[in-house]
């Protein structure tokens, strides 16, 4: 059984389509606001301040339980495709945080290996061909 990093689009396309309540995302809400001092765009309360353990919230309609928010994750994709065939590349790591509003949450960002951080972390899959 081959277990590897998803690759940036298999996370995107099992990301579509996404519940962005705080039901099925920790995101920067009101709970994050007030311990924090900072306002809110968020209208609900998931009760949530830093990143918590998967299943805390309703999965998607796939299946998969924190696809939107709580922590930004890890892929194996190249952050430049012209790399991709490298031994090396600069990985790319998607998605928000419990730290990022709703609309951020799904954006891409990007970083080297040496990103580091609480809300930094990655998932698994099966099958997907490795680099």
């Amino acid at each position: 059984m081959l277990l590897a990093l998803p690759m940036e689009a298999t996370k995107r396309e099992k990301s579509e389509g996404l519940y962005t309540n705080c039901l099925y995302a920790n995101i920067r809400d009101k709970a994050f606001s007030g311990n924090f001092g900072q306002t809110s765009r968020e209208p609900c309360n998931d009760g949530s301040i830093h990143p918590e353990p998967v299943k805390q919230k309703i999965a998607n309609r796939v299946g998969l339980y924190n696809m939107y928010g709580n922590v930004r994750e890890w892929t194996q994709s190249c952050m430049n495709e012209n790399n991709a065939n490298l031994k090396f590349c600069d990985d790319v790591y998607i998605g928000g945080s419990s730290a990022y509003y709703r609309f951020d949450a799904h954006r891409k960002t990007r970083g080297g290996a040496d990103a580091t951080g609480s809300d930094l972390g990655f998932r698994v899959v099966i099958g997907e061909q490795s680099l």
